[in-house]
């Protein structure tokens, strides 16, 4: 009986000692390792705005008065006056990415000559012929420099670039009727919404 508890005694001794060894190794075997340093998110500018808005040309009698822009990011304020077919006017301004990313036209929203809204000043029925006549003989497009078509997702300006783009309201040459008295057309408004490039 003494002899197993001695027996017992030594193992639980042995047992010790090999934790405590294994604990000891393992310590001199670990190491720590440091990441330190600092980050920092510095946003980019995005700026993609009008500049130069300008009447480029008037052909035969028409008139026209330049867009304002106020603030930046709007053309407003422009008129136009057509009095015979062939009568136009272009107007020219840039669009500029002033940012550092690159910007493509997302979504251009601008009304077909149909959906915008005529007002005649003729009396009873002649008012609504005229409206009809103007409506059937007008043209209002948005094309770029070279008078290619501007269409949602055709147009990238990279940071640092501008494009320039023209606006253009005629009198159909081919017309063969004109109002009778004046009609003025509004719902000419035009949207271009700008996003970032993938």
């Amino acid at each position: 009986m003494e002899k197993n508890r001695g027996v017992k005694v030594v193992a639980v001794i042995a047992l010790i000692v090999a934790v405590v060894g294994l604990t000891i190794a393992y310590a001199s075997l670990s190491t720590t390792l440091n990441i330190t340093g600092s980050a920092q998110v510095n946003p980019a500018n995005w700026q993609v705005e009008f500049e130069n808005p300008t009447v480029d040309s008037k052909l035969g009698t028409a008139e026209g008065t330049a867009p304002t822009l106020a603030p930046p990011t709007t053309l407003h304020d422009f008129s136009v006056t057509l009095k015979k077919p062939g009568d136009s006017v272009v107007f020219k301004f840039d669009v500029v990415n002033k940012g550092d990313i690159n910007a493509k036209l997302s979504t251009l929203t601008m009304p077909e000559v149909s959906a915008l809204t005529y007002e005649g000043t003729a009396l009873s029925d002649q008012k609504t012929a005229d409206e009809n006549t103007v409506k059937g003989n007008l043209e209002y497009t948005l094309t770029d420099d070279e008078g290619g078509p501007i269409t949602q997702g055709s147009l990238t300006i990279n940071h640092g670039e501008r494009k320039t783009m023209k606006l253009t309201m005629t009198y159909k040459e081919s017309a063969s009727t004109l109002p009778s008295a004046e009609v003025t057309i509004s719902g000419l408004d035009v949207s271009m919404i700008f996003e970032q490039t993938d």
